[in-house]
């Protein structure tokens, strides 16, 4: 009979660390999904404004993009 109590004993203290082992792995907290706006218009010298794309009006930009496409990297 003294077997059967420490195999009874051994199985709660099991039971015990398995349900304490599921109740501390908690799913993720999902992180916020970014925004996703309209762009900021075009500064010169804030390169982290310059939209994506073909989109981007500023003259010197324009200027200098056809400059570059001539070969006068001076320019």
């Amino acid at each position: 009979m003294p077997d059967n109590s420490v195999r009874l004993w051994a199985r709660r203290a099991a039971c015990v660390i398995v349900a304490a082992a599921a109740a501390s792995c908690a799913a993720p907290e999902a992180s916020p999904t970014p925004t996703l706006g309209t762009p900021k218009p075009f500064t010169p010298g804030d390169p982290t404004a310059t939209p994506p794309g073909e989109d981007i009006t500023d003259r010197d930009y324009l200027a200098g993009k056809e400059a570059y496409r001539a070969g006068d990297y001076a320019a």
